[in-house]
């Protein structure tokens, strides 16, 4: 129940109201979906960041 509501939180804050700031849209948009890893969660933007650095350079 208590995952449930966090997600629900989570997706809501990052996913729906602010997708620039969540880290999987920021993936998606500057690699692409097959890009994103499995274990990227919306609120790490820095990881988010690094990793299209080290598929692009600098971002």
């Amino acid at each position: 129940m208590i995952l449930e509501e966090t997600i629900k939180y989570v997706k809501s804050k990052y996913c729906k109201r602010s997708p620039e700031e969540c880290a999987r849209y920021i993936v998606y948009k500057a690699l692409g979906k097959d890009k994103i890893p499995d274990d990227l969660f919306p609120a790490e933007k820095e990881r988010a960041l690094e990793i299209i650095k080290r598929f692009k350079g600098n971002y």
